[in-house]
């Protein structure tokens, strides 16, 4: 009887410790985890890791542009599109809410349009071999886009 009681006695002690302790390892786990994490965050946010990431990214385009085309399709088709597509819209507003990054795209189409403004726009397409396309395009959807256009501000 001694033992059973002892037994109950310790075996009440033995699960409120355990219990406590348990909680106390749970505790340390997330704050460990936490920290971890925040950590990560912290290092894939950084400035030096979108630098690091945009040298690796620019010397795998250069690497390619190097190479034969068969070569760059052989290399295109190991990539996994479906993760790509998943995730492209995540990469776009995180990469567009960098300043840096809209200031240089801003820049770009600065200088593509200055370049082509002094240009008038026949020369353009006859430089692209575009001019004929162009035409039948205009004439298969410019003439009714504009008289749509007309009869909805009122003419007629």
């Amino acid at each position: 009887m001694a033992g059973a009681a002892g037994k109950s006695l310790f075996g009440g002690l033995g699960e409120e410790l355990g219990a406590r302790l348990e909680e106390r390892v749970r505790e340390f786990v997330d704050t460990g985890t936490t920290l971890v994490l925040r950590r990560m965050g912290e290092r894939l946010t950084a400035d030096a890791t979108a630098a690091m990431l945009g040298k690796r990214r620019r010397r795998a385009f250069t690497d390619l542009a190097d190479k034969p085309e068969r070569v760059v399709a052989e290399a295109l088709s190991n990539v996994p599109w479906q993760l790509i597509d998943l995730f492209a819209p995540a990469l776009v507003a995180h990469n567009w809410a960098r300043e840096e990054l809209r200031t240089t795209v801003e820049a770009e189409v600065r200088a593509q349009v200055t370049a082509i403004a002094d240009v008038p726009l026949g020369t353009l397409l006859e430089e692209l071999g575009l001019t004929d396309e162009t035409r039948e395009w205009l004439r298969a959807h410019g003439a009714p886009l504009v008289v749509a256009f007309t009869k909805a501000r009122g003419g007629k």
